[in-house]
């Protein structure tokens, strides 16, 4: 079906900084409700996910009309990836591998560290919101970034410079977390994270046509890692030495996570659908 470009969709650097704009204007909006409503761990879990969906689900596709111009919203879905239209199971599989391999390395980072135990209460909701914000930065962040983004950035320039511009700007994005009262020690620790692991994900994207496993594999780093990762990052002088161990295992997973992923997207090319 023939694409109704708008101006947006065509240029995506402009369409990069309002969709962004508005995402720093949300963000405050939820701080502000936030406040007012004094909202526990699941309130504040529905304000940013009806928030979110507000912005790339309605205005995204309907205001700004992106990525492609003018849509259905069928069609939209279909744009950002959402929809697949290959076996999800193959790409689902491939995600599992990777988050194993990526947690697994951090997993012994920490190990290495010392000091590891297992705290699996913070995996419970109703003692801590890391379940939660992983289900929202795995969804609405994948969506905008690697959906949206992503999808505008590969229109424009080759695969490998999209992913370059796509993890740069979504790595400044997380600046935004100074807002929230985040140390800069620990928010310049989580820019190079993003850093080292944007690319697995935007790669992830291109190989398997679809925007499912990156979904899969964002919320299974976000929900798990802290399980390893608090660990090593604790208040006090130990704190770099503890960063420098965190990165090192994140850097090593996924330096093998893109091996497997290179080893996987030859046999997808060549597979039947």
């Amino acid at each position: 079906m023939r694409l109704e470009e708008s101006y947006l969709s065509e240029r995506p650097l402009h369409a990069f900084v309002l969709l962004e704009a508005l995402n720093w204007a949300f963000f405050m909006l939820e701080r502000n409700i936030k406040t007012i409503l004094d909202t526990g761990f699941f309130a504040s879990f529905l304000i940013r996910f009806i928030l979110r969906a507000t912005v790339l689900l309605l205005i995204a596709p309907k205001v700004l009309k992106i990525p492609n111009g003018q849509r259905t919203f069928k069609q939209y879905i279909e744009d950002i990836k959402l929809r697949q239209k290959k076996p999800v199971w193959r790409s689902l599989k491939i995600a599992t591998y990777l988050a194993v391999i990526l947690l697994g390395a951090l997993f012994i980072a920490a190990t290495l560290y010392g000091g590891f135990q297992w705290d699996l209460s913070q995996l419970d909701p109703s003692k801590s919101p890391i379940l939660l914000v992983a289900i929202n930065a795995g969804l609405w962040e994948e969506i905008m970034w690697r959906g949206i983004i992503m999808t505008l950035f590969l229109k424009r320039y080759s695969a490998r410079s999209a992913v370059l511009i796509n993890t740069g700007l979504f790595a400044i994005s997380h600046l935004i977390n100074l807002l929230s009262g985040q140390s800069i020690i620990v928010m310049l620790g989580q820019i190079v994270f993003v850093l080292i692991g944007t690319p697995i994900l935007a790669y992830l994207f291109i190989m398997t046509e679809s925007l499912l496993p990156v979904i899969l594999l964002h919320f299974a780093v976000d929900a798990f890692s802290p399980l390893f990762i608090n660990s090593m990052i604790q208040p006090g002088p130990d704190i770099i030495k503890g960063g420098i161990y965190m990165l090192l295992g994140w850097m090593i997973g996924n330096i093998i996570a893109n091996i497997v992923l290179q080893w996987h997207s030859g046999r997808i090319k060549t597979q039947p659908d």
